[in-house]
């Protein structure tokens, strides 16, 4: 799956989330099989991508590039598992264009 298939319009479900004291971001439903516990950068993109447009989401992304130095294929593969993952799991649905 490409990164501009999977993240075209992203639809977040009633996903609630909480800080764990290591700085994990913890990702649930109500049902305990889709808890998801996020590493540092897919906890950076789920946050800026969360209740904003793609385009919102791009440009923090870009911005957060810029400062943290991060190689855009690094960055691209990041979002690419993360987007499928958290699609296979149920946490982000696509929306219609």
């Amino acid at each position: 799956m490409s990164f501009s298939k999977a993240a075209k319009i992203l639809k977040c479900t009633d996903v609630e989330e909480y800080t764990l004291e290591d700085g994990n971001l913890v990702l649930f439903k109500r049902n305990p099989e889709y808890t998801h516990v996020l590493n540092e950068t897919a906890a950076f993109i789920w946050n800026e991508c969360h209740m904003k447009s793609f385009d919102e989401t791009v440009a923090a992304l870009a911005a957060a590039l810029m400062e943290l130095e991060i190689g855009m294929d690094e960055l691209v593969s990041d979002c690419e598992e993360l987007f499928e993952d958290m699609l296979n799991k149920g946490l982000i649905t696509l929306g219609e264009q």
